[in-house]
Formats: C-alpha cells, structure tokens, sequence
C-alpha cells in the first residue's frame, strides 16, 4: 500500500512538471534559441561538468562569483558601453583626488619668466609697539626671478612712497635700529635738555646708539651730559673742530671767521688742560709739570703727565674724543726733531707728535 501510493505521488509530480514546460514553451515572443541562449549564460554547464536535467531549476550566480571568461554579449558590451561613472582613460577628472587644486595664497608655483603676474601679500615682521603705514599689504609683481617689492617691514621715520612695507613706532615710543624694536623715548618721557641753562629745550634721540642730544645755544656746545659754554677763563672755543696736521692747523685757525671774529689760533697746551675732565693729573693744577711756561719734554715730562686710564668719561668738557689727538701751539727738539705738544683727552695724556702727523686735530681758541 505505501509502495503505490508513493508511485501515484512521483507521478503527479511528473505530470505537473511536463504541464509546466509546455505552458512555458507556449508564452508569446519565447523560441527554442531564446531559451538555449539563456540557459548558456545563466547555467555555465561547463563549469559544472553536466548538462542540467530537464526540468531542473537552474540556480541563479552570485554576484561574488566571477566567470571564467566573457561571453560573446559580454564582449560586444565592453566595446560599445561604459559603466556609470567611470572617466575614460585620459579624462581630465582625477579619480584618485590628484586632480590640480587652486594653490593657496603664498604658495603658488613659481609663474613662468615671461609672465606677468602680481599678487597681494600681508606686510611681516610688524615689531612690538609699531604700526604699519597704510594698510599692512601691498602688491608683487613677479620680475622674473624674485617678487617685488619685499614684503619684509622696515622702519621709517616718515611716510613713504605707496606699495612699501614700512612701520613707524607708536606714539611717544623710538627706533633702536641694532635691537630692532620700540622703546620709551626719554626726550619725550623724561625731558632731560628743559632744565639746562645753556639749552634750548629741544631733545633728539639717537636710535643707533640709545642716546640723546640737547639742543644748546649758540655759546654752549654739548659734550653727551651738558651744553657746556664755550666761553672758559676769558677764552672763547671754535664751535667746529677739524682735522688736520700741525701745519694746516695753524693756517686753519689764522683763517678762521666765526661769530663775526677772526682772531683765532692754535690754543697753547695750558689751554687744552682747562677742557680736561675726570683727570685731575693733566687738569689745570694737576702734577703734570707741562705747561705754557714749561714746554720741554727733558725737564717737564712726567709719568703723571701719562693721564687717567681709569677715567669714566673718554672725552673733554665739550664731548671730543676719545681717540683724537689736539694741536697745541707749543712745541719741543729732540735730537734735532721737532716735536709738537698734543693732547689726547681719551685718558687725559699730554704727548709730542711729529708735525706731519695726520692724526691730529684742531679746535681754534681766541
């Protein structure tokens, strides 16, 4: 009994599936070469070894299985079509992201030599304290090798012409040029040249040496602390000095008008001591035995005539030196040469130079 009812069971199942091949051979638009062409594709019988059974459902291919080689539709596809999205082979996309990107301001490539190309740059190097004439930015023009003007900044003491990176300090504030920065202005903050007798009150600083200068009137010179009158002991000083050998000095104060007086000459070496300062060796007075009424160097030279080399201020009372040797009017022979008494206000030290020497200086006296 369960032997014939499994043989009616395979039955039935054969029927119904040659019921179902018929009805599919029978659909509109469907022929035999449709169907074998399909199976070939879809089924890849080689690959498998065996011809599939009549009837049996093919098993559609994963998408992670790769045939073995392309089939003659595949073949004509990839000569006719490209899939979506992807660039042909030298198209201008980049699909890595290597395509050329605007370079950022700054950084562009060096432009070609015969171009002309400018740019707009942001003015560097802006110290503390300062600020820049106009707007900080100017324009470069490639030259063909550099782009110009620099963008670097630069102090000026004035405004400059336009398209340059210049900066003045802010107000009331000075230029140290070897320190490159701003600082407190003492002629501003301290006002140091008001309270002296012999200036006229005006201050300039000197931003190369961190100094700074007081105006001073006519009969006063200023020697770095002081206008110190030019008027000493009843002798008045030449505002200028020069310099020139003995010779030419003498000529040089003969012919000398200044203040509406032409009565100068050479000072005598008396009249050098009375400038000396932070000496009192060589001062007026001192030990060294040289002077108008003493002139040879045989009898009136000493070692204390050598001066001060400990002396703070390298310079006399009107701001000269420290290396320059002065011409006094005196002289001395030595072994037939004539020597000339000069005086060397770096240490205070009176000496005697050949009169050819070049080295030496002139301040007239009348």
């Amino acid at each position: 009994m369960k032997k014939l009812s499994l043989l009616i069971l395979l039955l039935t199942v054969f029927l119904f599936a040659g019921c179902g091949s018929s009805e599919k051979n029978n659909e509109p638009g469907l022929n035999d070469t449709d169907l074998i062409e399909d199976a070939d594709i879809e089924t890849n019988d080689e690959e498998h070894g065996e011809p599939a059974a009549d009837g049996d459902s093919v098993e559609p291919q994963r998408d992670d299985e790769e045939p073995e080689g392309p089939t003659d539709d595949d073949t004509e596809r990839d000569d006719t079509e490209e899939p979506d999205g992807t660039p042909d082979e030298g198209s201008d996309d980049d699909e890595d992201g290597d395509a050329e990107t605007p370079e950022e301001d700054g950084d562009a490539e060096t432009p070609d030599e015969d171009s002309s190309v400018t740019r707009v740059v942001d003015c560097e190097w802006l110290p503390e304290n300062a600020e820049w004439y106009g707007t900080g930015t100017i324009e470069q023009t490639w030259n063909g090798t550099d782009w110009v003007p620099e963008a670097f900044g630069e102090y000026s003491d004035s405004e400059p012409e336009e398209n340059l990176c210049r900066f003045k300090c802010s107000e009331d504030l000075a230029f140290l040029y070897y320190e490159n920065k701003c600082v407190a202005d003492p002629c501003v903050e301290e006002d140091p040249c008001g309270a002296l007798v012999n200036s006229t009150g005006r201050c300039t600083f000197n931003g190369y040496d961190n100094t700074y200068a007081c105006e001073c009137k006519p009969e006063a010179l200023w020697n770095g602390d002081d206008c110190f009158s030019r008027t000493i002991g009843g002798r008045t000083w030449s505002a200028e000095i020069e310099h020139k050998n003995w010779a030419e000095s003498k000529t040089y104060c003969e012919n000398l008008e200044e203040d509406g007086f032409s009565d100068w000459r050479l000072p005598t070496v008396s009249e050098l001591r009375t400038l000396v300062r932070n000496c009192d060796k060589t001062a007026p007075g001192g030990s060294c035995g040289i002077t108008d009424e003493c002139t040879k160097h045989s009898d009136c030279w000493s070692i204390d005539c050598s001066g001060c080399n400990s002396a703070e201020i390298k310079t006399n009372v009107f701001g000269d030196g420290p290396y320059k040797f002065f011409w006094s009017s005196q002289s001395d022979v030595n072994n037939n040469t004539e020597l000339v008494i000069a005086m060397l206000y770096y240490d205070g030290s009176i000496g005697y130079l050949q009169p050819d020497n070049n080295q030496g200086h002139v301040r007239c006296i009348r």
